[in-house]
């Protein structure tokens, strides 16, 4: 009898959890109403901002736009959770750095589901400065990343992709779980990994590090420089700079290889490793 209750109490339990998640529950329908506006903008002057965090779970778009003077200005418009927008009111730039932070706090919470939200970052410097450092983690969003000249620049996403147009920056670190990573008009040396997506960059320059563990990979070179890419399984194809003239140094487990003629003692290299996927590099 005692197992019969137990069964009856476990498929009442199941019941009522596929109704709250297929009609949502009342505190979680209060939840994903409570959004609001933001337009907040923070000014600074010459030599104040070095460094520039973003922290955010919904799809963020960052703009700069050129200085034309010794003040600088940051803004954020959008939307947001209503429970994150006095920590982005109170943020302030201390110690040469300002964080915007809308990710909300961790908090214990069934059946938790978030709103689609988008917040624009228009990021203008004074007249000839850029920014040490952008950090941008994005946990459950997408990023576009527009028109930036950083020295350093790290974008992490969990969830999401992570779109760059004309980007000029000494060292570009990005660690994407799953998502796709689509840049154009990059100039950095990069460190890309990325766990499951597909990448597509073109007119790059500079030095490239890429692994991958599924994905395709397709990238376009503006100017002659080193690449690497190590992938586990997806395609591989790369259209190198009109002059270059370096080693190819290519291997696939399972797949063709297409490369041109090596130049023998040159000391530009495209390497290519791949598990399970073609080799295409063409001139």
């Amino acid at each position: 009898m005692n197992k019969k209750w137990f069964i009856a109490a476990g498929l009442c339990i199941v019941i009522g959890a596929a109704g709250m998640v297929a009609y949502g529950a009342p505190w979680n329908q209060q939840v994903m109403k409570e959004t609001t506006a933001i337009n907040k903008k923070w000014t600074f002057t010459r030599g104040q901002l070095q460094n520039l965090k973003v922290d955010s779970s919904d799809d963020v778009s960052i703009l700069f736009t050129p200085g034309s003077g010794d003040q600088g200005t940051i803004r954020i418009s959008g939307e947001v959770q209503t429970k994150v927008a006095d920590q982005i009111h109170n943020a302030r730039i201390e110690n040469g750095k300002l964080t915007i932070q809308s990710e909300p706090a961790p908090s214990l919470s069934f059946f938790s589901i978030t709103p689609d939200l988008d917040q624009t970052i228009t990021v203008e410097m004074p007249s000839g400065e850029t920014l040490t450092d952008l950090q941008v983690d994005a946990h459950s969003g997408n990023v576009k990343l527009q028109d930036a000249s950083v020295k350093n620049t790290s974008i992490t996403a969990t969830s999401g992709t992570a779109e760059i147009t004309n980007l000029q920056s000494t060292h570009l670190i990005a660690n994407l779980t799953s998502g796709n990573f689509t840049a154009s008009q990059l100039a950095a040396d990069m460190e890309l990994k990325l766990t499951s997506g597909d990448v597509t960059i073109r007119d790059y320059s500079g030095n490239g590090l890429l692994s991958l563990t599924s994905g395709e990979t397709n990238i376009t070179q503006r100017a002659v420089a080193n690449l690497e890419v190590n992938a586990d399984s997806g395609d591989v194809k790369i259209k190198q700079a009109p002059d270059f003239k370096g080693v190819y140094n290519v291997r696939s487990d399972s797949g063709s290889v297409n490369t041109p003629e090596s130049v023998p003692g040159s000391v530009n290299v495209i390497k290519v490793e791949t598990t399970s996927g073609d080799i295409d590099i063409s001139k």
